[in-house]
């Protein structure tokens, strides 16, 4: 072998000793990267959780239970009942400017219901939450009561019928934009839940 393959030889060797230790530094600099995000964001999710069912507690702790029974359809939104329940679900909403959505629903009153369909009891109005001049298409939304909804990819909803929970991640919920939720169950005298917060 002679000394200029010698010195070739080495050097190549230096170099890909060199690019390998980059290549190592980099991927454990990128798996640190996404073990800190993942931890973050786990953080973060377990906080928003946490805020979402007080707010949603705090909610169904306001609510008068005979006023929800006295909503059944479309014709008792004229009442004073219902309007009551949508005047504080909105002061709720433009006090907090994290809730996107809050609303009234329950399990279905339909004579084939599954334990997954629900119905919406009350939601918010049409108005310019944001005060922009206009009203969005998040904005123009408005569930009526007896509106349908499937519940069935939604567990926290399900079974908030019993306690306070939240999603455990945000998902999709089209037509509505992706989103955390959470649910409490509204309560009478008797402790009987006739109903359910979600925001």
């Amino acid at each position: 072998m002679t000394s200029k393959t010698c010195t070739g030889f080495c050097m190549f060797s230096v170099l890909r000793r060199y690019w390998l230790l980059l290549g190592m530094m980099v991927l454990t600099v990128a798996l640190l990267f996404i073990l800190l995000y993942f931890s973050v964001r786990a953080t973060f999710i377990k906080g928003v959780r946490e805020y979402a069912i007080f707010v949603s507690s705090f909610v169904a702790s306001q609510l008068n239970a005979e006023d929800i029974r006295q909503i059944n359809g479309p014709e008792d939104m004229v009442k004073e009942a219902y309007l009551r329940v949508q005047r504080y679900l909105v002061s709720v909403k433009k006090l907090d400017k994290d809730i996107k959505y809050i609303y009234i629903m329950r399990h279905s009153s339909s004579p084939n219901a599954k334990p997954t369909d629900f119905e919406y009891v009350v939601d918010l109005p049409v108005i310019d939450f944001n005060e922009n001049g206009v009203i969005d298409e998040d904005e123009k939304k408005m569930e009526l009561p007896k509106t349908h909804y499937d519940a069935s990819r939604y567990p926290a909803l399900m079974n908030s019928y019993e306690k306070a929970s939240a999603d455990e991640d945000v998902s999709p919920d089209p037509p509505y934009p992706d989103l955390l939720s959470a649910y409490c169950p509204i309560k009478d005298a008797k402790g009987q839940t006739v109903a359910i917060v979600g925001h």
